[in-house]
């Protein structure tokens, strides 16, 4: 139970750090480069640090869960995070291999490369990081452990 509580609060401050990356990008788009390009590129730097240990603790938590669906439950999580870790990153590399590295690129080349890293790519990471974070809060946002806590959290509600 500790561990879910852990992981959920773990990929929504990820999630946060994800929103501030977002915002950067786009405040280096609308003003130029400068203190937001700095912030941008700093703010990859810690979510390319973070996105290991918090698929892996996420991971441990959803493992521990035991599901009704079994061994393909089990599955789609692994592979839900095996995407989301690539896409991370890839999102981080097309970044590097963009404008600021080549400012000599042609316009359809900038088209496609603002078409997939700064709408496409983001748009798909939020989305799974979101379902990532409300497959650890659970059905209706608690983690129930015995059907004790379930009787008693229902009572607190009605309170």
């Amino acid at each position: 139970m500790l561990l879910v509580r852990v992981a959920t609060w773990t990929v929504a401050a990820f999630i946060a750090l994800f929103a501030v990356e977002v915002f950067g990008g786009i405040m280096m788009l609308s003003h130029g480069g400068g203190f937001w390009e700095m912030l941008h590129r700093q703010t990859w730097h810690l979510i390319a640090l973070a996105v290991v240990p918090v698929i892996g603790l996420s991971l441990a938590a959803l493992i521990s869960r035991p599901t009704k669906h079994g061994w393909i439950r089990l599955v789609g999580r692994v592979l839900l995070a095996v995407v989301t870790l690539a896409l991370t990153y890839n999102t981080g590399f097309t970044g590097y291999l963009g404008p600021s590295a080549a400012p000599d690129i042609d316009e359809k080349t900038l088209l496609r490369f603002r078409a997939f890293h700064e709408v496409a790519e983001p748009v798909l990471l939020g989305a799974l990081l979101a379902y990532w974070w409300l497959s650890l809060r659970g059905a209706g946002g608690a983690v129930v452990d015995s059907p004790g806590a379930a009787q008693v959290s229902s009572a607190q509600r009605e309170n």
